[in-house]
């Protein structure tokens, strides 16, 4: 018996391994097995995040920078505020946790020096 479970053990170890290393292989390099799981780079930059930061790359100077979910996006109308003689960009992106908003805010905020900063907070999200 004790014979047994050393064979089972050994035989275990050596699954797993071989395994890990497969998979390894599979995703270094970029195999069709993987492809529904992995978007490929081009497939990524039509997200809506991607494509909202690629549009803040040609922003040269904006009055109000808003940061923060989905809420941040709907709730600032920038024809409103174009109106009333201030330049707007908005960040909010779907589901855009905190941590995430500082981390945009910490890289973004270099290329611009906006007026105002607005961040809007979803409480659902500070939650999560």
């Amino acid at each position: 018996m004790k014979k047994l479970i050393i064979v089972f053990s050994e035989f275990l170890l050596i699954t797993i391994f071989i395994h890990c290393l497969i998979v390894i292989f599979l995703y270094k390099t970029n195999s069709s097995v993987l492809s529904s799981n992995i978007p490929k780079k081009e497939q990524r930059r039509f997200g809506f995040t991607a494509r909202k930061l690629e549009d803040f790359n040609s922003v040269k100077s904006t009055d109000i920078l808003v940061l923060g979910s989905s809420l941040g996006f709907r709730n600032y109308d920038p024809d409103f505020l174009s109106k009333n003689g201030f330049s707007s960009f908005s960040l909010g992106t779907s589901s855009q946790k905190p941590n995430m908003t500082y981390v945009i805010a910490k890289k973004y905020l270099k290329k611009i020096n906006p007026k105002l900063v607005i961040v809007d907070v979803n409480p659902y999200l500070m939650l999560m």
